[in-house]
């Protein structure tokens, strides 16, 4: 259909520029023909990236059209329902495009990701969509007091810590997986007291079914807080998931999003209270000393 065929070059779009910037760079002829075309007076003087970026730009340029129509349109006017139509059909359109782009945009990071860890585990499956990826700091309780800093990929069902190892590049490797977690073997999580030698970390505790406990830290307050949130939300679809094929399993999730949220923030507010309450705790040390200096 005309819509696929529009998403695809819309989907390619970032691609195709980025593949003839390149060959304008590494080709003097091919560069040289598509500056000669610009000399057809048709052309106006425009060159082919022009060009290819209008298909781009026609579906919002159509979207804003009708949204000044509209609001200069008298609401019983004969061609205010149509034009209403067309802008949710046009509305509708841009966020399946968009929708779409995001979708090949993740397929590529899995890509990506599925290649610098090679073949042993296989990331690309076809329920499996990456949620989100960063730079954490990562302790493994079992194995002591040590930070690795390490790349930590959340996918939809389930959690890839790589590292970067020293002579691992040598060997054709970019990283080492450290673990790969699936969500439905999760036990829980919580937010981690403050760390007095880390003041600078954030802590989130994972507990795995089977007892082994990690801890991820960031390096801000409101990133820990996000990673809470897609932590629990792909944690509880994940155990749903699992529970819709295993009758016999204990395991009831209720997802609403409602109530992540809130206990997302109750984490959060329990951590804050914390240090409330270690800060008053600290006044009152402080108020007491100074009025047994004074005495």
């Amino acid at each position: 259909t005309l819509f696929n065929v529009y998403s695809q070059y819309v989907n390619k779009y970032d691609k195709i520029a980025a593949v003839i910037k390149e060959k304008r760079h590494k080709n003097s002829k091919f560069n040289r023909f598509l500056e000669d075309q610009t000399k057809h007076p048709e052309l106006n003087l425009q060159p082919l990236e022009a060009f290819q970026i209008l298909p781009v730009q026609r579906l919002p340029r159509y979207k804003l059209l009708l949204e000044n129509y509209l609001e200069e349109t008298p609401g019983n006017h004969p061609d205010f329902a149509k034009l209403k139509e067309a802008l949710t059909m046009i509305r509708e359109t841009a966020q399946n495009i968009n929708e779409s782009k995001m979708e090949e945009e993740n397929a590529k990071l899995m890509l990506d990701v599925q290649t610098l860890i090679g073949p042993k585990y296989r990331i690309i499956q076809p329920h499996r969509k990456l949620i989100t990826g960063d730079s954490l700091q990562v302790k493994y309780v079992a194995s002591g007091p040590k930070l690795t800093t390490s790349q930590v990929y959340l996918f939809n069902d389930a959690i890839l810590i790589t590292a970067s190892k020293p002579g691992l590049r040598r060997s054709g490797k970019e990283v080492m997986v450290m673990s790969f977690l699936e969500l439905k073997d999760t036990e829980g999580i919580s937010v981690l007291p403050p760390d007095t030698a880390n003041a600078s970390l954030f802590g989130i505790k994972v507990t795995m079914n089977n007892g082994e406990i990690i801890h991820l830290y960031t390096t801000d307050e409101i990133k820990r807080k996000k990673w809470i949130e897609n932590l629990l939300k792909t944690m509880n679809d994940a155990i749903y998931n699992a529970d819709s094929f295993n009758k016999n399993s204990s395991l009831r999730v209720k997802r609403k999003e409602a109530q992540e949220e809130s206990k997302a923030e109750s984490l959060i507010q329990e951590d804050a209270k914390e240090k409330e309450d270690q800060d008053q705790k600290k006044l009152s040390n402080f108020d007491y000393f100074r009025r047994q200096t004074i005495s």
